[in-house]
């Protein structure tokens, strides 16, 4: 190895570690004093870095954007090692991540307000636009349900534009205490657009909230 390599290591090493110690710094922030109070002079002065480091690596909306997909993969792998092997299919798991994605968020108010930014400035990064649609490609595939590639994009955007209003409206009154029914309607319009029956839902549902009794998500988290 060259010495100019040799010596691009550690300061490579130490921007990795600075970068990872401005994102924890702005998630505490943001849980702290919320997401339109929180600056990027606070994010500097708790991380203990220079104001033009924090800017060098995100913008506020990018770290916004981070956490949703840290988060979103945290609840995947959580359905995946906890309760993966007694799925039966593909439906159960999304109604799963629907579940546990909602429910953990509306425990804690102020996680629950940084969320609200989330969606309404639709900071989702294209690789979770990918995951959910290729889960609902499964969904059509194991149901056999005829579509064409135009019909499912179209079904797509109509899914993704009713779950985004149905949150905005409802979002103020969401609890994790009776609202489990509302986050199955959430996780389940793209399956009933696509035409899988609504008893077949039901009886998915049933199976799935069985499920979810056996989950752990202490290990989730969105912000701190």
């Amino acid at each position: 190895m060259e010495q100019s390599e040799c010596m691009s290591m550690p300061l490579y090493k130490k921007g990795i570690e600075s970068k990872n110690k401005i994102y924890q710094s702005a998630k505490k922030m943001f849980y702290e004093y919320g997401y339109k109070k929180t600056t990027i002079e606070k994010i500097a002065e708790d991380a203990d870095v220079p104001v033009g480091l924090v800017t060098y690596y995100f913008k506020k909306e990018s770290i916004l954007s981070q956490i949703y997909h840290e988060y979103m993969h945290a609840v995947v792998s959580c359905v995946e090692e906890q309760v993966g092997d007694k799925l039966s299919n593909h439906l159960q798991k999304h109604l799963l991540i629907g579940q546990l994605f909602y429910s953990c968020l509306v425990n804690d108010e102020r996680n629950k307000e940084i969320y609200r930014e989330i969606f309404i400035q639709r900071l989702i990064t294209d690789d979770i636009y990918q995951m959910i649609n290729s889960s609902m490609m499964r969904i059509v595939e194991e149901f056999h349900l005829e579509l064409s590639e135009e019909t499912f994009l179209q079904m797509e955007i109509a899914e993704f534009g009713a779950r985004r209003e149905l949150l905005y409206h409802s979002y103020n009154k969401l609890n994790l205490v009776g609202e489990k029914e509302f986050f199955y309607f959430l996780s389940t319009i793209a399956a009933r657009l696509a035409g899988v029956p609504p008893k077949v839902i039901d009886e998915n549902i049933e199976i799935a909230d069985q499920l979810l009794k056996e989950i752990d998500t202490t290990g989730i988290k969105f912000l701190i």
